[in-house]
């Protein structure tokens, strides 16, 4: 009876094995093909400018104001027009793609993210 259950044990152990193999290069497999599907590739300068856009507006709500562009919602749901920010700084608001200089792309893209 003892020699049986030592098989079962060693038969077990073989299983274990094999599923422990199976799992490692199951896992091999799914980081082989994660890799090769996963390239760089750069933003664009307009994919670039829309986030400097979207970072300068986020910063300018982060302070607690509201307002920052012509298209944005005040607190009653209109748009704030001739109200926003940007009528008024212009130089340290960023509401449009076409606001967004060449130099301000480099930086950006110097920044590490």
């Amino acid at each position: 009876m003892l020699g049986s259950r030592s098989g079962n044990v060693n038969a077990r152990s073989r299983d274990g094995d094999k599923a422990m193999r199976l799992a490692f290069v199951a896992l091999g497999l799914l980081l082989a093909g994660v890799a090769i599907g996963l390239h760089w590739v750069p933003w664009s300068d307009d994919t670039v400018r829309q986030a400097i856009v979207q970072e300068s507006v986020a910063a300018y709500l982060a302070t607690g104001q509201t307002c920052p562009c012509p298209y944005s919602l005040n607190g009653t749901g209109r748009r704030c027009m001739g109200q926003s920010e940007y009528g008024r700084t212009r130089a340290t608001l960023v509401c449009y793609p076409e606001d967004v200089t060449d130099a301000m792309v480099r930086r950006w893209r110097d920044i590490p993210r």
